[in-house]
């Protein structure tokens, strides 16, 4: 699917404040690849619950997400554009306010702290 190209540092910032949506995290991490519905309020997210489950840790539906959890939309376009990023791929379809796609490989020369976040049922308030 023919996506919106930019170059890192271009990506438009996803603007609202209050959403929700899902977002599965390919990582070295205990939860990869589980979904994780996320509550964004006032841009600052206030619930992350599993909506599947397994992954490393063995998670449950309905638990919430091991740690921090995952970030607004908002931080994972500002990831995106942060120039110190040694490789950023985006797939944001056109006409679409939020990238369903974002690789970051952090540090080329590091192994293991790449992070792939792939983004889904986005929800506006």
């Amino acid at each position: 699917m023919p996506g919106w190209e930019a170059e890192p540092g271009e990506y438009p910032v996803y603007a609202e404040t209050d959403y929700a949506f899902t977002v599965s995290r390919g990582c070295f991490c205990p939860d990869a690849g589980v979904p994780i519905r996320v509550t964004v309020v006032d841009g600052e997210v206030v619930e992350a619950v599993y909506v599947g489950g397994g992954g490393r840790a063995g998670v449950e539906p309905g638990q919430t997400a091991l740690g921090s959890g995952p970030p607004p939309l908002a931080e994972l376009v500002e990831r995106a554009n942060d120039p110190d990023v040694a490789l950023v791929e985006v797939t944001w379809p056109e006409g679409q306010d939020w990238p369903t796609e974002i690789f970051l490989d952090l540090d080329e020369r590091a192994m293991d702290e790449e992070q792939r976040w792939v983004i889904s049922d986005v929800e506006p308030s």
